[in-house]
């Protein structure tokens, strides 16, 4: 009995070890394929690394792995590879911003801004998160003014104009909420202030 609970630690061990030096070797390989610019090499090798990855988490294949699948423009991946580094707090706001760039090619706009909305609370800094929401509620406003000026055009409409021009306000306020800096949305709201009085 011993001998058969002995050697069944052995074999653990033994593929253990192999498991982790193969990580290890993948990792390696990866690694140089990227650093050679080769991403679609450095991908596949970043795939089979994290399927021999030890129960500790090296969160670096993850970052890797979303960039080299950007750079071949599998968007979809990248974003997924992306936001694995940053639940592993890896570069985690970085991850976020290419999450969010990955998206954005992969033309996925509503997932863009759930990802903005969830990320700003983590990296509240980020320039891209900030930037990225605050157009999306400019874009909304600025799509209400255009209606509203174009029923300015018949001085029956007017006060419809204003009514329309006013729904504007919450949108382009929450857009400076989001980037103060924002002038585009200031300036509108400054236009829609001047047209509702």
């Amino acid at each position: 009995m011993k001998r058969t609970f002995l050697a069944v630690i052995c074999v653990l061990a033994m593929a253990f070890t192999a498991n982790a030096q193969d990580f290890a070797a993948l990792k390696n390989d990866a690694n140089k394929a990227m650093a050679a610019k080769d991403y679609t090499t450095a991908l596949d090798a970043y795939k089979k690394a994290e399927a021999a990855m030890p129960a500790e988490v090296d969160a670096t294949i993850y970052f890797n792995a979303g960039y080299s699948a950007y750079k071949t423009k599998k968007y979809d991946e990248a974003a997924s590879y992306f936001d694995k580094a940053a639940e592993n707090n890896y570069k985690a706001c970085k991850a976020l911003d290419l999450k969010v760039a990955s998206l954005k090619k992969a033309k996925k706009m509503d997932e863009v801004y759930k990802a903005c909305e969830a990320g700003i609370e983590k990296c509240p800094k980020s320039r891209t998160m900030v930037h990225t929401l605050s157009s999306k509620y400019y874009k909304q406003g600025a799509k209400i003014v255009k209606k509203a000026n174009q029923m300015q055009a018949d001085p029956k409409q007017i006060e419809a104009a204003k009514a329309e021009a006013k729904k504007a306000i919450p949108l382009l306020e929450k857009a400076l909420e989001i980037e103060p800096n924002n002038s585009s949305a200031k300036t509108l709201l400054d236009n829609v202030q001047q047209m509702i009085k």
